[in-house]
């Protein structure tokens, strides 16, 4: 994003919880509620995007979309920003939850999802380090198109 947005400032509010499932990011959650104070803590930044990576714990959650349609409308409620970019990172391998992010973008305005083809694991789950550094390239792409900011 640096490069592609020169002169820009960029933060990032990481808010991560490994091994967390998306019922412990339901509004009124900690998790939830935690994550909205840290958003709000400094009124004067705009909030641009946000990113999520989840879905290892849900991998088959045959409501997995209901409870993520959810979120997004909760948190883009709770931040006054309708139509702030979200975008999805896919987990590794097959599951339910990638399928969902696959759809995401015909089914809720202004999302998108990260693709994980051809990345590597070093534990069947977590992505290696370069993995990480193209995954997340393939997030800022994603946001980049999304926030109209990349032909």
């Amino acid at each position: 994003l640096s490069q592609a947005l020169p002169g820009k400032q960029i933060g990032l509010i990481v808010n991560a919880r490994g091994g967390s499932s998306i019922n412990a990011w339901a509004k009124g959650q900690p998790l939830y509620d935690n994550t909205i104070k840290r958003v709000r803590a400094i009124p004067s930044l705009p909030l641009a995007g946000i990113i999520w990576h989840q879905g290892e714990s849900d991998r088959e959650d045959p409501k997995y979309h209901d409870k993520l349609a959810q979120l997004i409308k909760n948190l883009r409620s709770d931040v006054a920003k309708p139509e702030v970019p979200f975008i999805a990172g896919e987990i590794y391998g097959k599951g339910h939850v990638n399928e969902v992010f696959h759809r995401l973008p015909a089914k809720i305005p202004h999302t998108g999802f990260a693709s994980s083809k051809n990345l590597t694991v070093f534990d069947n789950v977590h992505f290696d380090r370069k993995s990480q550094q193209i995954l997340g390239a393939r997030y800022a792409d994603v946001y980049l198109r999304l926030s109209g900011q990349k032909p």
